[in-house]
């Protein structure tokens, strides 16, 4: 039995829905909900019908409903609360057409949709405004069965081929200023690293794309091998972070203290000071540019 059925970890619950541990303890205490089980090891697991429901709490709590009001609901009364309330923006409605094509394995369908999207909002705008909300999108969809593991990988290969075709065209291969794109040993998920690259190639910097996955000490020696600004980790949100801390602790102890490690994704370790995050894509595109302006200047 693979450790996803066994359930998830506290931990890796918390950051595949945002909800901090604390939190996610207290309501247990309070509400008995998430219920975790003990295994023989004595570690205690999460359910993915559990993970599934939190997810539809935290959009309840960020549509302005309390955790009172909606912790000790099932999650067809969640949905049911939600549908009654929610009004949808314009990407959400953009996404849920997205999410239409997966179903239906429209792929030609699908490239009109992404070439008219990046038409309108440029590379930044595309990632920010219609990737990041319609991966968050296709997970919960994942999870609730609406879409099966097939049509998720069809939905990622065609995007990340459709991103691809601009990073590989529109990276500054003369750039003084090098970034290494890896995933590190366990993680199967490299559309983060396209989307990074995609934010690199707009503010014309260098791509090694080393892909996942990569062990640690390859990518130390890439990064040592070429003139790198730093180098970018991306993990998915079930990436296990007693497993991420250390290869990551590992890579900072082999690199030049000049070189900055960027991490990025819902499953990347949090509160280290060597690293450095970036809460929104756009937030990383000003930090580029900022950087290449400072050392023009």
């Amino acid at each position: 039995m693979t450790d996803r059925h066994k359930g998830l970890s506290i931990g890796d619950v918390a950051n595949a829905t945002g909800i901090s541990v604390y939190t996610l303890r207290q309501w247990e205490r309070r509400y008995g909900f998430p219920a975790s089980r003990k295994l023989e090891s004595g570690h205690r697991r999460y359910s993915l019908d559990e993970v599934s429901r939190l997810g539809l709490v935290a959009k309840a709590l960020g549509s302005g409903f309390k955790a009172s009001q909606v912790v000790a609901l099932t999650y067809n009364q969640i949905s049911t609360l939600l549908e009654g309330h929610q009004t949808f923006h314009h990407e959400d409605l953009v996404v849920e057409h997205w999410l239409k094509c997966v179903k239906t394995w429209e792929s030609s369908k699908l490239m009109e949709y992404f070439n008219k999207d990046w038409s309108i909002l440029g590379p930044i705008g595309f990632v920010a405004e219609r990737v990041a909300p319609c991966l968050k999108r296709m997970g919960e969809a994942w999870v609730h069965g609406e879409i099966s593991i097939s049509q998720e990988h069809f939905f990622t290969e065609l995007l990340q081929s459709f991103l691809s075709k601009y990073w590989l065209v529109e990276s500054d291969e003369n750039s003084s200023d090098a970034f290494v794109l890896a995933a590190l040993e366990g993680e199967s998920h490299d559309l983060g690293l396209h989307m990074c690259a995609v934010v690199l190639a707009a503010a014309k910097k260098k791509i090694i794309f080393l892909g996942t996955p990569t062990p640690a000490e390859e990518i130390v020696a890439s990064a040592q091998a070429n003139p790198v600004k730093a180098v970018c980790l991306s993990f998915s949100s079930l990436y296990p972070i007693d497993q991420a801390i250390p290869l990551v602790e590992k890579i900072y102890a082999g690199l030049p203290k000049s070189i900055d490690i960027i991490v990025g994704g819902d499953g990347a370790p949090r509160g280290l000071a060597y690293l450095k995050q970036f809460s929104k894509i756009r937030h990383f595109y000003d930090w580029l540019q900022y950087e290449r302006t400072a050392s023009q200047s």
